[in-house]
């Protein structure tokens, strides 16, 4: 794929390594302030967007709240990770920021980079976004719960590398490229590494 995508999408995200940026459980440091947004945030819990019904709040960055969600019109089941802007919005420019960073991520396809499923509109006219749920393990707390030696953390590393490398090649920063975006599993492994032993994945 060769396509070039034109900037810019929201400051907390440019897709890259990782989409998105809140795929996991949030980790919220002891003593950090309280969001002025977590009542907005809680009136999506059990609410119904598209196809989807809401469960729990899983992150939140600059500009969008990611939750955990799960397919709810007897179709099929599946669970996915569905973000949408944390507050109500009409501004054009903000809107399409957010379209714009859907559009992107549509067109990346990488086992390392976490894959779009759909998209749509809130009744509110909100744009959302539903994405793969990625149950892993931040890098660092992955790589010291373990106790990885160095030559397993250069592997991953290297996984890291790739992702990256495939976004560049198609013109895509990650402008928040951090440990904690960066979601360690072990099923992807077969995909990346079907002629060696199981290794783990990066995602």
């Amino acid at each position: 794929m060769t396509d070039s995508m034109s900037p810019p999408p929201s400051p907390e995200f440019e897709p890259g390594t990782v989409f998105p940026t809140e795929t996991s459980h949030a980790a919220k440091s002891p003593g950090a302030p309280a969001d002025a947004n977590e009542p907005r945030l809680a009136h999506w819990i059990a609410r119904r967007v598209g196809p989807y019904r809401i469960q729990e709040l899983l992150s939140r960055g600059g500009m969008g709240a990611v939750f955990l969600a799960n397919r709810d019109d007897d179709q099929f089941r599946k669970i996915v990770a569905l973000k949408l802007l944390r507050f109500e919005t009409d501004e054009p420019a903000v809107l399409a920021r957010f379209r714009n960073e859907r559009q992107i991520l549509a067109a990346l396809d990488h086992p390392n980079i976490a894959a779009l499923y759909d998209g749509g509109s809130t009744e509110e006219g909100l744009p959302y976004i539903v994405m793969e749920y990625v149950a892993g393990d931040m890098l660092t707390a992955y790589c010291e719960s373990r106790g990885l030696p160095l030559p397993d953390r250069l592997r991953l590393f290297r996984q890291v590398c790739d992702a990256v490398q495939y976004a560049h090649q198609r013109l895509i920063v990650h402008r928040d490229l951090k440990p904690s975006n960066i979601l360690v599993i072990r099923h992807l492994a077969y995909a990346l590494e079907c002629n060696h032993r199981p290794a783990d994945a990066v995602t």
